[in-house]
C-alpha cells in the first residue's frame, strides 16, 4: 500500500489519499462497466480495506475525501443489498432477467 503519512507517521497525507482513491475508483471503473451501483460497490468495498490502515484521528480526513466518490460503508451497502433482494435484483443491481452474469437463470 502507497504511504498515507508524511515524514511523521501520524501525520494524514491528502495527497497520497487522494491519489489511492483515484487508483481504486478507476479499478472499480473498469470492473463496473456502466453500473453505477456496483461500481459503488467495487470501489467502496475495495477502499474500505484502505481506511482500516489510516489512523483513527485521520479518518475523518479521509472520509471527508471519499465523498467526491460517493463512498458508502459497510451497512450502508447492506441496505442496499437488502433493498435489491426485496425488489427483484441481483448482487451485481440489475434485475434477475436482465443480469449477463446469469442471476436469473437459476
Amino acid at each position: 500500500m502507497e504511504q498515507l503519512t508524511g515524514d511523521d507517521s501520524k501525520q494524514f497525507s491528502e495527497g497520497a489519499w487522494r491519489s489511492l482513491c483515484e487508483r481504486v475508483a478507476t479499478e472499480a471503473n473498469k470492473g463496473a462497466g456502466t453500473c453505477y451501483e456496483l461500481y459503488l460497490e467495487m470501489f467502496s468495498s475495495a477502499i474500505e480495506r484502505e481506511l482500516k490502515a489510516i489512523e483513527p484521528e485521520n479518518v475523518a480526513d479521509a472520509l471527508k475525501i471519499l465523498e467526491e466518490y460517493d463512498y458508502r460503508d459497510s451497512s450502508q451497502r447492506l441496505e442496499d443489498q437488502e433493498w435489491n433482494a426485496e425488489h427483484g435484483y441481483c448482487q451485481h443491481h440489475l434485475p434477475f432477467d436482465c443480469c449477463p452474469v446469469g442471476c436469473g437463470e437459476g
